[in-house]
């Protein structure tokens, strides 16, 4: 363009004045090197814009592939590579507690019933994994509930060896943060059996699935085999003809993402021989539990019905022959509110305790719409003799043979 101005121009003047013409010239010259260097710059800026996008897009797809830090929802980091993986969990539940009852008259205040640290993650990749729990609360100092390394054997069946949880009850088998309300049971904790050393096999088809597990027996953390002639089986099986396993592992059907899912499950424990290391009580004899539930979820709506049965000597604790129910249900009927209530029996054989009784009702408050934060009030009133079952941290509950009611408040925080 600036060429054919140049010519018009040149044509223009003709023969005029050669000084005028000079003078043309230098202008036009001028100008011609102005855009030359605009167009120059313009170019250079261009080329720079390409060279930081390209950058930036490097950077983004480097930082994709990458998977440290890439999860922050499930506070998880890991090495360049992937294939080793670290997974922090936390979380702790604030109680505020009272208790009435004719024997202790009026007790309330403040404790922890639940907290807990849960390291997670793989080890040389997916087929190698750990999990470690350390439990802070009801006066504990860091006791480890489990410390486990797993193996997978296949897509649906793996191995586990170390400090284990062996899946019993359903109840026992779900983590504390998505228990119904401010805790499980009170007829639970006699069916709990804790922590022992061993392995556990599991296997899942489409529908069914299980686990077997071999230990030194029901509630035998045993750190040594002095004095230890003691073993015990587990096994737990369910069946989900149709929904999802894991909504089912939540006591808390949250609207919106509880998929309707049925669930019947069976466990079972024997142990034999005897455990009688120095200094500690001896156990011995043969040791019979069982346990079915079943359990039903749909949006904003759950119900679990279970039944126990044990069979041990009288002289082990919390032993003789039991049964014992529980029937508890959930509803939403709002996104974040919550009512439960639950009923629970049980009976001990053969003696002259009376049977136990017990009622709970409440509601819970989600502002986050999930186990992120819950806030809890209930009602507990139970009848009968509590001296002879085990409460096993369930706050706001004494042991006592009298009538009792408990009010209890709690604040769950968890991540």
């Amino acid at each position: 363009m600036i060429g054919i101005l140049a010519i018009t121009t040149i044509l223009s003047i003709g023969s005029g004045d050669s000084g005028a013409l000079q003078t043309e010239i230098d202008l036009l010259r001028q100008e011609i090197a102005t855009y030359r260097r605009q167009r120059s710059d313009s170019s250079i800026d261009d080329d720079r814009r390409a060279e930081i996008s390209a950058l930036i897009q490097d950077v983004l797809a480097d930082a994709d592939q990458r998977t440290s830090f890439s999860d922050p929802s499930s506070n998880t980091i890991a090495s360049v590579d992937g294939r080793f993986t670290l997974s922090i969990e936390y979380y702790t539940q604030v109680d505020w507690v009272l208790n009435e009852n004719s024997v202790d008259g009026t007790q309330y205040g403040f404790q922890i019933s639940t907290s807990r640290i849960t390291f997670l993650g793989d080890l040389y990749g997916p087929d190698w994994s750990y999990g470690v729990r350390l439990l802070l609360g009801n006066g504990s100092d860091g006791d480890d509930q489990f410390a486990y390394i797993q193996g997978n054997l296949s897509e649906n069946a793996n191995i586990q060896a170390g400090l284990l949880c062996p899946p019993f009850s359903l109840e026992q088998a779900i983590d504390n943060n998505e228990q119904l309300g401010v805790y499980l049971s009170f007829i639970a904790g006699t069916f709990d059996p804790e922590s022992s050393v061993g392995a556990s096999l599991f296997a899942q088809d489409d529908r069914v699935r299980g686990w077997l597990t071999f230990t030194n027996g029901w509630n035998q953390d045993i750190e040594s085999i002095e004095g230890n002639q003691r073993q015990g089986v587990f096994g737990r099986l369910e069946w989900a003809p149709f929904g999802s396993f894991d909504d089912l592992y939540r006591f808390n059907p949250y609207p919106g993402e509880t998929e309707t899912s049925p669930m019947f499950g069976l466990g079972g424990n024997f142990n034999w021989g005897s455990y009688a290391p120095p200094g500690v009580v001896t156990v011995e004899g043969d040791a019979t539990r069982l346990t079915a539930d079943l359990s039903w979820q749909t949006s904003g709506f759950g119900t679990l019905s279970t039944i126990n049965w044990q069979d041990t000597g009288p002289d082990v604790p919390f032993g003789g022959q039991r049964w014992a129910a529980t029937t508890q249900v959930a509803w939403f009927p709002m996104r974040r509110l919550e009512l439960y209530a639950r009923g629970e029996w049980g009976a001990i054989l053969g003696t002259d305790s009376s049977d136990l009784w017990m009622a709970t009702i409440g509601t819970s408050w989600y502002p986050a719409g999930d186990r992120r934060i819950k806030l809890s009030l209930e009602l507990v009133m139970g009848w009968g003799n509590t001296l002879d079952w085990k409460i096993d941290g369930n706050p706001g509950i004494v042991q006592v043979d009298a009538p009792q009611t408990a009010v209890r408040t709690q604040v769950q925080l968890s991540f």
